[in-house]
């Protein structure tokens, strides 16, 4: 994963900020921060801003978020969204659209997916999504 670019899902940012994550897990995220290596997606920014506390918070946060990598997807090719999504719900899983989303961005672009959302584990069993739950 060196020069690979890391896209961490709200679930991540969110055991961040409570504290949650291990010591291994901050570095991780830390260094991929540092090497210019982390991705963030809009959609990922809305999911963490809806939840700040107050302005205050939410300008904090947005500023801080924009500062990373933001892959605004203007190129998303619909056609494998639908078809990742329809696949699944034939094989009887039902994924949140976000999630959907997220994942087919990071099939894409090749980025290494850091979650820890059971919805993209089962993504990955079944597509080429590269992961790790933290």
């Amino acid at each position: 994963m060196s020069s690979q670019q890391v896209l961490i899902d709200s679930s991540i940012w969110i055991k961040s900020f409570r504290g949650d994550l291990d010591k291994e897990s901050v570095k991780l995220i830390s260094n991929a921060i540092e090497d210019s290596n982390c991705v963030i997606l809009p959609q990922i920014i809305m999911e963490l801003l809806q939840g700040a506390k107050n302005p205050k918070e939410y300008n904090a946060l947005k500023k801080q978020f924009e500062s990373l990598i933001v892959d605004y997807v203007a190129d998303v090719d619909w056609e494998k969204i639908y078809s990742l999504a329809y696949s699944l719900r034939r094989k009887g899983y039902i994924i949140p659209t976000i999630d959907i989303l997220i994942a087919s961005r990071a099939i894409e672009k090749k980025y290494f997916l850091l979650h820890c959302d059971k919805h993209f584990q089962i993504i990955s069993k079944h597509s080429k999504l590269e992961e790790a739950y933290l």
